[in-house]
C-alpha cells in the first residue's frame, strides 16, 4: 500500500483517489493541510490545493487509512535519532507501521530529503508519484449532463477555476456530456472572474473573412485579439498558421501594425535525405525552406511574399541571425513552426521583441519533432511552462484537423 507525505498528496489530487487502491497517510499530513489553508504564509495557489484536497479526502473516506503520530512512533522517531519536524515525524510513522509487520507500505514523496532520509531509515521509499506534468493547453474542459448543468451555474461555476487549477487567460469550456456538443466558453481574466469569449472575426483583403471553425478556434481567435502573446499548438493542418497570418495582416492593412517580423529555424523534415547546398542569397535559401513554402502556399506566391519584403511590409530572419537584431515598435512578430526551437533558442527570439509588439509562436508541440534534440529541450514546453498564468499571455492547443480528409486520415498514422 502506497503512503503519501503532504508534498506528494497536494500534488496528485484527485489523482490519488482514481486507481480505486487504498492508501495511507499520516495524522502529521491532516494537521499540515489544516495549518496550509490559514496560513499567511503560503500563496494562494497551495492553500486552493490544500482546501480541495480537504474536500477529497473528506468524499473519499473508504480510499485510505489514517496512522497516528503515537508513542511508539515517537520512540521509533529516537531510535532512528532524527531530529523533530513533521516530515521525520511522517518517515517514522512508517517506519513503525513497517517494523511492527502489520503492513507492507510504499512511501511516496516528491520531497528529495524526505526520499533520502527514508532510505536511511530503510524504508522501502520511491521518489515522486510517477504521475507526469500535465501539459498545459490553454483550456479545460467540463463535460456535465442536462441535470447537472443548472446546478453547476448556481452553485459551482464562479469558483470552478479553483478546483480546475486555472490562471489568467485560461480557458473553461463547458460541453454537454450527452450529445458532446460544446455548450458555453469563458475566459478566466486577471482578477479571477469568468468573462464569456466573444465571436471573433478577422477580416482582411490577402485573406478575407475569416470565423472559427470550432469552439477551439474561437478560444485561440480571441487570445490572440486580446493578448499580447499568444502560442498556437495543434497538429498540421488544424490552423494555426492561417490564423496567425489572418490576424496580422488585418492589422497591416488596418494600418495597426507597420510591419510583420518573422523567425523561423529552418529546419529538414524528420528522416528526410537532405538536399545539401542552396544557392543564391540569404532570402533566397530561407524562400527554398518551409518558412517560404508556408508563405507562399498562403500568401499565393513567392511572388507576393517578395512583393512585401520589398514593400518592407514582411521580414524574415533565420534564428540563426537574430543575436542582436530588435523587433520594432509598431510591429508584429510570429515566430514560425517552434516547436524545433531550444528553450534558449526561442527565449533568444522572444527577447528581441518591443515593449509594443504582438507576439503569435506556432508549431506542433508534442508529435512534430523534426530533430532528436527538440525532444530533449523543448522550446514551446519551456515556454507554455514560464509563460503560463502571466497577465499578457494566453495558448491554445488546436484539436481539429481542416486541411482535407486525407490530411485528417494521415494523422492516424503517428500512432
Amino acid at each position: 500500500m502506497k503512503f503519501y507525505d503532504t508534498c506528494s498528496l497536494l500534488n496528485l489530487q484527485e489523482k490519488a483517489f482514481e486507481p480505486f487502491e487504498e492508501f495511507a497517510i499520516s495524522t502529521i499530513t491532516l494537521q499540515e493541510l489544516e495549518n496550509i489553508k490559514t496560513s499567511a504564509h503560503k500563496d494562494a495557489e497551495t492553500k486552493y490545493k490544500a482546501r480541495k484536497l480537504t474536500r477529497l479526502l473528506a468524499e473519499n473516506e473508504e480510499s485510505y487509512t489514517v496512522f497516528p503520530y503515537d508513542v511508539n512512533v515517537k520512540y521509533t522517531q529516537q531510535l532512528l535519532g532524527f531530529d523533530d519536524s513533521n516530515d521525520t515525524r511522517i518517515i517514522s510513522t512508517v517506519k513503525e507501521a513497517t517494523d511492527n509487520g502489520k503492513h507492507n507500505l510504499l512511501f511516496v514523496t516528491d520531497d528529495i530529503c524526505c526520499y533520502h532520509l527514508a532510505k536511511i531509515a530503510g524504508i522501502h521509499v520511491k521518489l515522486g508519484s510517477d504521475e507526469p506534468e500535465e501539459d498545459y493547453t490553454g483550456f479545460k474542459i467540463v463535460k456535465l449532463t442536462e441535470d447537472k448543468l443548472a446546478d453547476f451555474y448556481t452553485n459551482y461555476f464562479s469558483e470552478a477555476y479553483i478546483d480546475f487549477m486555472m490562471v489568467p487567460n485560461e480557458y473553461l469550456i463547458i460541453q454537454d456530456a450527452t450529445t458532446g456538443e460544446y455548450i458555453d466558453q469563458y475566459k478566466l481574466n486577471k482578477d479571477y472572474q469568468f468573462v464569456e469569449v466573444p465571436y471573433p472575426v478577422f477580416n482582411s483583403e490577402m485573406f478575407g473573412m475569416i470565423k472559427p471553425k470550432d469552439v477551439f478556434q474561437r478560444c485561440a481567435m480571441d487570445s490572440i485579439k486580446s493578448n499580447q502573446v499568444t502560442m498556437l499548438g495543434g497538429p498540421a493542418g488544424s490552423g494555426k498558421t492561417a490564423l496567425a497570418l489572418a490576424y496580422m495582416f488585418e492589422q497591416l492593412e488596418k494600418g495597426k501594425l507597420d510591419k510583420l517580423v518573422l523567425f523561423c529555424n529552418p529546419v529538414g523534415a524528420k528522416n528526410c535525405a537532405k538536399l545539401g547546398f542552396y544557392p543564391g542569397s540569404v532570402l533566397e535559401k530561407v524562400l527554398s525552406t518551409q518558412a517560404g513554402h508556408v508563405l507562399s502556399s498562403k500568401l499565393g506566391s513567392e511572388t507576393e511574399v517578395e512583393r512585401l519584403i520589398a514593400e518592407n511590409k514582411l521580414e524574415i530572419i533565420p534564428a540563426v541571425d537574430a543575436r542582436g537584431y530588435e523587433v520594432p515598435s509598431h510591429c508584429g512578430c510570429y515566430i514560425l513552426e517552434a516547436q524545433n526551437l531550444t528553450s534558449d533558442t526561442l527565449r533568444l527570439l522572444l527577447q528581441r521583441v518591443a515593449a509594443d509588439t504582438k507576439v503569435i509562436v506556432d508549431g506542433d508541440r508534442v508529435e512534430q519533432l523534426d530533430m532528436e534534440i527538440y525532444n530533449e529541450d523543448n522550446g514551446m514546453k519551456k515556454m507554455s511552462k514560464v509563460f503560463k498564468g502571466a497577465s499578457v499571455y494566453g495558448q491554445v492547443d488546436l484539436q481539429n484537423i481542416y486541411r482535407s480528409e486525407i490530411a485528417n486520415i494521415a494523422e492516424q498514422m503517428k500512432y
